[in-house]
């Protein structure tokens, strides 16, 4: 057998080698993405525009006044401690001083312990700071989501926006804020 054939042989061997290791690749991406095989089997999803917020959805009760605070009107934050994209979105709240809708930031005492999360939470200033009773993952009032932070605007306890980015729900905050003030300019 020649050189030549030997390489080839090789060649086209290593060639089906990468292929089946890029379909591997590409379905378990796939199936991460889809929310499969994190143990769960359910998807992980982003609270989106038109989705009712439902605390009696979850395992757990919200603590008192949660409901009141998340049926109204008000910019919503799910943090957590140690995220420095959700450090970013506390910056950019921070340069919009003050806000024009009530702000709620809600923590989850599991995630780093409660001492940890309330200190955290403290840390927004001029916000409502409010802990989930489970994980965020387990959290069907919000569809579960799984990436952090998420940042929405909330409305009679519909999503109007939401997103992982300040900048993806302020034109909501702004006009949400318009009603708000036309409503208590009627009166």
């Amino acid at each position: 057998m020649s050189v030549v054939a030997v390489l080839t042989a090789v060649a086209i061997v290593l060639a089906v080698l990468v292929a089946i290791d890029l379909l591997l690749t590409v379905g378990i991406v796939r199936r991460l993405r889809d929310g499969e095989g994190l143990g769960t089997g359910k998807p992980v999803v982003q609270p989106a525009r038109g989705h009712r917020i439902d605390l009696s959805r979850d395992a757990k009760a919200w603590p008192d006044g949660a409901a009141q605070l998340l049926t109204g009107t008000a910019l919503v934050a799910m943090v957590v401690p140690g995220c420095s994209t959700c450090e970013r979105l506390h910056r950019a709240i921070d340069e919009l001083k003050p806000l024009p809708v009530p702000f709620v930031v809600i923590g989850q005492p599991e995630f780093d312990g409660l001492e940890v999360t309330q200190a955290y939470l403290s840390g927004w200033h001029d916000a409502i700071p409010l802990l989930a009773p489970l994980p965020y993952e387990d959290l069907e009032s919000f569809g579960r989501p799984g990436a952090y932070p998420v940042v929405m605007m909330v409305e009679n306890g519909k999503v109007t926006a939401s997103g992982n980015r300040l900048h993806e729900v302020t034109a909501a905050m702004y006009s949400a804020a318009d009603r708000l003030d036309a409503v208590s300019n009627q009166r």
